[in-house]
């Protein structure tokens, strides 16, 4: 029999840890926003693209297995320089309302890949981007009401890598 190796995602990402919450001020499941955080550093280079696939299916997974009516993913307390995976990250896998909040350790870096190398303004700047967790949840329970009556699309943020361009 040949050897079996066991794989471990820690392993795979020793950098960064998640957490997964939610937030409970509604009754109704599908209408309470899932909050996503990532602790750590985002590796540079070949390695970051690993991180972003992490992120991806780390968010991928949750969104399948809570309910929820809006993801919140939290970036405050993740160090992040450069790399674009992170961008792809940065979508709800079932078309609901997103938001981010960012942090010191990632803001700037985000900031300039959204609005260029050469921007003043901060990453919170772009809709639906937040320096802060419980501005983030008001601006989900809004976008959630809006989401489930029909009348909106779910979030800005979902396209945030598709219109990168217009600032570069």
């Amino acid at each position: 029999m040949e050897q079996i190796k066991k794989l471990n995602l820690q392993d795979a990402c020793p950098t960064m840890t998640y957490e997964v919450c939610v937030q409970e001020w509604a009754t109704d499941e599908r209408a309470r926003p899932l909050i996503v955080q990532f602790v750590g550093r985002y590796r540079e280079g070949v390695h970051g693209n690993t991180d972003g696939d992490f992120m991806k299916g780390v968010i991928d997974l949750v969104s399948a297995v809570w309910a929820h009516g809006s993801l919140a993913i939290d970036l405050s307390r993740l160090e992040y320089r450069c790399g674009d995976i992170i961008d792809f990250c940065l979508e709800s896998p079932r078309n609901k309302p997103v938001a981010v909040v960012v942090g010191p350790g990632c803001d700037r870096a985000l900031a300039e890949l959204w609005f260029g190398e050469t921007t003043t303004l901060r990453a919170s700047a772009q809709d639906g981007v937040f320096d802060d967790l419980d501005e983030a949840c008001a601006y989900l329970r809004m976008r959630t009401r809006t989401h489930l009556s029909g009348q909106c699309r779910p979030s800005a943020v979902a396209s945030l890598h598709r219109n990168v361009s217009q600032f570069n």
